[in-house]
Parts: C-alpha cells; structure tokens; sequence
C-alpha cells in the first residue's frame, strides 16, 4: 500500500509541471498589458514597471523564476494591487470558500448518502420514488437558480436570514450559500448511491451472506457498504477540490468574498498573476485530492493496487 501511495503522488509531478507551464505560456500570450490604460504611459515608466516584475527577462527566465517562487509558496505580486501579493488577497478568501464548502460537502455527503440508501432498499415503492423525485428537483435547478429563489423566500418574503455578507463566518450568514452550494450535491450524492447499492445488493456474494441468514443490518453494514461506496469516492474527489474552492456564483450573488471573485476580477482586470496564481492553487488540490482518491479507492478494493 505504501508503495502504491509513493508511486500516485510521484505521478503528481510531472502533471503539476505541465499544468504550470501551460497556465503561464497562456498568460504570456494573452493580448493587452496590466499597465497599459487609456490615457497611455511613459515608455521610460513602463520600462521601470516591466524590469520590477521581471517582464523584460526572457520568457523561459521569468517562467525559471515564477517557479522558484511557486516552489516557495510564493504565488507572486499581484499586477493591480500593488501593495498586496497573490497569497495576500488569496489566502483570506479560500478561508471563506473552504468554511462555505466544508460544510456544504458535509451536508451533502450525510443527507445524500443517507438518502440514496433509504431509496435504494426501499426499491420500487413509494419512499423511493419520493426520494428520487425530490433528488431530480435539485439536480435540475442549478445554482444560479436555486440563490435567488432562497434569497426571495427566506430574505425578503420571510425575512428570516440576511440576503448576502459573511461577518466572519455567523451562522445567519452561512445558511443560505450553504444551502444553495449543497443542494445540487445532495441530489447527485442520493442518485449515485441508490444506483451503487441496488447493483451490489444484486450480487452473488450479497445472496450468499443473505443464504447464510446473517442479520439484515450486518449485510448492509459489513458487506454492502464498502463496495457501494466506491463510484460515491469517485464522484467526491474532483468535488471536493469545486466546492473547497468556492463558487463564481455563490461569491458574487452572496457578496461572500471568497476565492472566485478574485478569478473573475484578475480577468475582468488583467491581473495575469491573480489568473495565474488561482489557476495552478486550484490545480494543485485537484492534483492533490485525486490523488488521495485513489489511496481511498484502493484501499476500499484492493484489486486497484495492482
């Protein structure tokens, strides 16, 4: 197992380098400079800004340097903000987006897991049928659909949570995007779970502890559970990184303030080292978490070690 461990994540570099690679070939190449406004500058000022950030160094230079610094930890000083870096302005929203996230996934993945097993050993009757009815409902109304609506019921309707904000993290204020961020997963989690289930309770080795007359609850528990929960794993891999790592959507309908305003404004601003300096965090969790979905996988089935 350990082998299998120090084998996964040595494969996380190489796709590490690439992703930084690409990321900063793209920023290079994009058009328009940060500097640059409409009334125009000096060339002697631009001249002085380029040399500050190194922009005057051949590319392979400033892409050696910009890895030495990510090495570090350094993600860079951010192009429009001049008095802040990338990791100054970062830092502080992923808080936000990973406390939105932690307990949107914590929600989903209970209420979720819970759900699609109720369905699923309820098959074919009424408990199942609502159950997957209500899942349907929150996998067809999206995010952006699904924030307003609890805006105008529970904000303005009800007046029963404030619409927006975060002050450091009150519940009042963490109801809303959590419930609009966990809804969707909810459903999801619920569909791949019933789904999971129904085809191992379906299997030979399931009909053997059933002929063995063990105890219901020991068959679900000690024998079914672990195999149901291996397409489960797979799906909260990649989305743990997402909800972790906020959504566009959630930081800017409620003003939360977390990671995903900083992508949208570093575009919308030119600010290429804000680009950048998201786009390979975010690439590194993703890197990093799937990673440690495959140690779970194959732990849960021991098949994939080989």
């Amino acid at each position: 197992m350990l082998n299998f461990i120090f084998r996964r994540f040595l494969q996380a570099i190489p796709t590490l380098l690439v992703l930084t690679m690409l990321t900063f070939a793209l920023m290079y190449m994009a058009p328009g400079s940060p500097f640059l406004t409409e009334k125009g500058m000096p060339e002697e000022v631009l001249a002085n800004i380029n040399a500050k950030y190194h922009l005057d160094l051949p590319v392979w230079e400033q892409y050696l340097i910009y890895l030495g610094n990510l090495v570090q930890g350094d993600l860079g000083p951010s192009f429009r903000y001049l008095d802040f870096s990338v990791n100054d302005l970062v830092w502080p929203s992923l808080a936000v987006s990973a406390t939105i996230g932690a307990w949107s996934l914590l929600i989903a993945v209970t209420l979720g897991i819970t759900m699609g097993m109720i369905a699923a050993l309820n098959h074919n009757k009424w408990m199942d049928y609502t159950l997957m009815t209500t899942a349907m409902a929150g996998i067809v109304l999206p995010t952006f659909v699904m924030a307003p609506l609890l805006v105008l019921l529970l904000s303005y309707k009800v007046k029963l949570l404030p619409a927006g904000g975060w002050h450091d993290g009150d519940w009042q204020y963490l109801v809303l995007p959590v419930f609009a961020m966990a809804t969707h997963l909810i459903a999801q989690i619920a569909r791949i779970t019933r789904g999971s289930l129904i085809e191992v309770m379906s299997s030979n080795f399931i009909r053997t502890a059933q002929a063995k007359g063990l105890p219901y609850r020991t068959i679900i528990l000690r024998h079914a559970f672990k195999p149901m929960m291996l397409p489960v794993v797979s799906y909260l891999g990649p989305l743990f990184v997402g909800v972790l790592t906020g959504s566009v959507i959630i930081d800017v309908f409620f003003g939360t303030g977390g990671i995903g305003q900083h992508f949208v404004n570093g575009a919308i601003n030119r600010d290429y080292s804000m680009v950048m300096g998201v786009t390979v965090l975010v690439g590194v969790m993703y890197i990093a978490f799937n990673a440690v979905t495959d140690i779970i996988y194959a732990y849960i089935d021991p098949k994939i070690r080989y």
